[in-house]
Formats: C-alpha cells, structure tokens, sequence
C-alpha cells in the first residue's frame, strides 16, 4: 500500500508504508491512498498507527530530573 501526503498544502508521493517513517507525519499529517474518497488525517489511517505510535513516543515531553 503506498500512501500520498499533504506537507504545506503540497502533495507529495507515493510512499510506500515503510518510507513514511522518513517523512515525519505527525498524527494530523494529512493522507491519502487508493480507496479513500478524501483525504484523512494519519491517525484515522489503521495502517499508520504503528508508525504513529512511534511518533509520539519520540515527541512526549521528558520529564527532568530536580
């Protein structure tokens, strides 16, 4: 399954599953695939929720030691 993605309102793709990773979607990056009628935000995509998971265990925030 190769997916198309809105970054700064312009298209981009296809990739395949395994390529997004290096395109840093976020869960509100928009998608696109065959099948779809529109475009969907990344974290209504079942196929994206490992990645997305990925992601987001990278951006929580840390906390610091004191």
């Amino acid at each position: 399954m190769e997916f198309y993605i809105l970054i700064n309102n312009v298209k981009q793709g296809p990739f395949p599953l395994d390529a997004l990773a290096s395109k840093n979607i976020t869960p509100n990056t928009m998608v696109w695939t065959v099948g779809f009628t529109d475009w969907k935000p990344a974290k209504q995509v079942p196929e994206l929720s490992d990645l997305l998971a990925i992601w987001l265990v990278l951006n929580l925030p840390h906390k610091t030691r004191q």
